[in-house]
């Protein structure tokens, strides 16, 4: 953009050639672009766009489905005004964005071209993808087979069993203990004592199991189910968080605690 700074000429000012001054200056927005695509208007929806919302070095944008062909998008600028239509289908519209979350939200919502495009985007761009557990997404959201399936860092299938409200207790797995994206302190034993103390979730999508080569981060206490599991993938990185019931952690925890909004923004970053 480009910027004239002038002062009014004083009385009897003879030169007036130097009062103003134009000058370019660039604009640039460094805050780390994310897409987050959620298929009904859920708990988790809310508490997961604010936890990021919050913090002003994210771009988040919400794209949620309000019906088959209704969406309401949240956070977007001018350039972002195709996401009205849904889902991103051009490679120049969705690298905008560094990360993108699916939530609830099916297979079959997105085109063929669409779930190469979302594969690519990881693979070859570089970027990064994480889905959510709900009743739709993963092996029950008939994700299996798809590329996008094929990159997830969990094993998936068509007749996995339904997605369960159970509330249960999780833990850090062996992989998970030392891994950066569970450090939410630097000093092991008290990081220990955080993931040892934390609430419980509600909900989870039963899946097969973690892919070889990737990485469990936190598993159910008691069955030993994935809860959350990564991998790279290509040029870049993968996540699957299995619960749809994060949510829980907060409203379980006082108002000042941001153990729930500290996890996400660690994750995403």
């Amino acid at each position: 953009a480009t910027y004239t700074v002038q002062i009014p000429p004083a009385s009897g000012e003879a030169i007036t050639a130097n009062n103003a001054k134009t000058f370019s200056l660039d604009i640039t927005d460094d805050r780390l672009p994310v897409l987050y695509v959620e298929g009904s208007p859920r708990t988790e929806y809310r508490f997961l766009r604010r936890a990021m919302f919050r913090d002003h070095t994210f771009r988040v944008v919400g794209v949620l489905r309000l019906a088959k062909d209704r969406f309401y998008v949240q956070g977007a600028s001018r350039e972002d005004r195709y996401l009205e239509g849904g889902f991103p289908t051009t490679a120049k519209q969705l690298y905008r964005f560094e990360t993108v979350i699916l939530g609830d939200i099916e297979a079959s919502y997105f085109t063929p071209q669409q779930l190469e495009l979302l594969e690519k985007f990881v693979s070859s761009r570089g970027g990064g993808l994480m889905m959510l557990g709900g009743v739709n997404s993963f092996g029950l959201g008939g994700y299996e087979g798809t590329p996008v399936g094929d990159a997830l860092p969990v094993q998936i299938s068509s007749s996995d069993p339904p997605y369960s409200d159970e509330r249960f207790a999780a833990k850090l797995s062996p992989g998970g203990a030392d891994h950066p994206v569970m450090r939410l302190s630097n000093d092991p034993q008290q990081n220990k004592n955080l993931w040892d103390t934390m609430p419980k979730l509600i909900g989870i999508t039963p899946v097969e199991g973690v892919k070889p080569g990737a990485t469990m981060l936190i598993e159910d206490k008691e069955k030993g189910r994935p809860v959350l599991a990564v991998q790279k993938y290509g040029a870049g990185r993968v996540a699957a968080f299995t619960s749809g019931g994060s949510w829980y952690w907060q409203v379980s925890m006082p108002a000042a605690n941001e153990f729930h909004e500290r996890f996400w923004k660690q994750l995403i970053r």
